[in-house]
């Protein structure tokens, strides 16, 4: 009867070695945000427009009786809210390296007047032409849906209200800006994972 050999390897994972630049690089990824544009802004005022009109138009009919206004409203209003939702586009920006984002900068100095305005107006001194840098930057850092032609983005920023223009360049220099932390580890995740693996 042979002898049954015994492994002498440990079971327990084996010492990682130092943390090289090399493992650094590979573990890049900058952050994201995703920026939600209602493209429909005629058909989001409605909305607004409607819901208080619904409101008041409920009470008169409650207090006056007769042939009803709040039906038709309510229809307007569905009618409205469809559209808007049918017009939601999800744009999702990546931010670029530091060294990307300062040569795009200096494609785009801001000039002397637009400094002398800029410490005029008791601001922020931006080294940078917020009119010219904005839809550049907002072009460089979208990665779904990515921009095509210069001329089709171009198309696109123009045709955009100040509104809308405003949040995708907030939404910009917020995730170019981002610093990225890890919030305490979610206890009820790991409890519900637990519950399922026992199941």
């Amino acid at each position: 009867m042979g002898q049954t050999r015994t492994s002498t390897r440990s079971s327990r994972p084996r010492a990682k070695g130092p943390l090289t630049f090399a493992d650094l690089q590979a573990k890049i990824r900058r952050p994201r945000r995703i920026a939600e544009l209602v493209l429909d802004a005629d058909a989001a005022a409605q909305i607004d427009a409607l819901a208080e009109m619904l409101e008041r138009a409920q009470i008169r009919d409650e207090a006056v009786g007769g042939d009803p206004v709040a039906p038709g409203l309510a229809k307007q209003l569905v009618e409205a809210e469809q559209r808007a939702d049918a017009s939601r586009a999800q744009l999702t920006f990546e931010a670029i390296p530091h060294t990307e984002y300062k040569a795009l900068q200096a494609l785009y100095p801001a000039s002397a007047e637009q400094t002398a305005q800029m410490k005029a107006d008791g601001g922020e001194v931006w080294p940078f032409d917020p009119d010219a840098f904005a839809p550049a930057l907002v072009k460089a850092q979208m990665v779904d849906p990515a921009p095509g032609t210069d001329e089709e983005f171009a198309a696109f920023w123009a045709a955009l209200s100040d509104g809308q223009l405003r949040h995708l360049w907030m939404t910009a220099l917020g995730v170019q800006m981002q610093i990225t932390t890890l919030a305490p580890r979610s206890e009820a995740a790991a409890d519900l994972v637990k519950a399922i693996a026992k199941s």
